[in-house]
């Protein structure tokens, strides 16, 4: 499983007719803004993982877009992990106290 550190991050919302183009995107660089790594949201696909030009491609539902854009506003440090399957997202590694009234 592969581990990047991310520490900055765009996002991207792009709209057009509804049968051909809605989606939302988040694109994830390291430290030396190296690009790691596209999250896609749409409903327009099924939810899976490609890799070209270096990095990877999530494809998530867009229901998905505002909790990892929660997630990177708010934790760090954040990653992402992806493995050799159609799976990869964004994972915090402390562990989060009940209770925290975030």
């Amino acid at each position: 499983m592969a581990s990047k550190q991310v520490s900055k991050y765009r996002l991207i919302v792009r709209s057009g007719a509804p049968t051909t183009y809605q989606e939302d995107l988040i694109s994830l660089y390291d430290a030396r803004g190296t690009h790691i790594a596209n999250l896609r949201f749409t409903d327009a696909s099924a939810p899976g993982k490609s890799t070209s030009g270096g990095y990877t491609t999530i494809i998530y539902p867009r229901s998905a877009y505002m909790h990892a854009v929660d997630l990177l506003r708010n934790e760090k440090p954040v990653y992402f992990v992806e493995d050799n399957a159609n799976e990869g997202g964004l994972r915090t590694l402390n562990d989060e106290p009940v209770g925290e009234a975030e």
